[in-house]
């Protein structure tokens, strides 16, 4: 299995999202069928997205082909060691959502 360490950036990244489409998050429990309180837990960076649902959850978002790329990356990088996500954030540009 594989190594996942904890990712409240993601569920702040997706968070952004839903607002931005007006998806919530039993919409999304329905689509991945859970109960919305795993939704929940995702968004506080406790779990990490069911694998198998990315691509439906991008679709749900109305992402376009580019932003449905960055948050299938975004959503797979809660696998990464920490040293692994901060190197991506810092190719994705110091302009970009996350600066620390």
């Amino acid at each position: 299995m594989r190594r996942r360490e904890p990712s409240p950036e993601f569920g702040i990244y997706i968070k952004e999202l839903m607002e931005r489409r007006g998806v919530t998050a039993v919409d999304i429990a329905n689509l991945c069928r859970v109960k919305p309180t795993f939704v929940y837990a995702v968004l506080r960076g406790e779990c990490p997205l069911p694998e198998g649902r990315i691509d439906a959850i991008a679709t749900l978002l109305s992402l376009n082909a580019a932003d449905h790329a960055r948050f299938r990356l975004e959503a797979l990088a809660v696998y990464a060691p920490r040293e692994v996500r901060e190197a991506l954030w810092k190719l994705q540009g110091e302009g970009g959502r996350r600066k620390r």
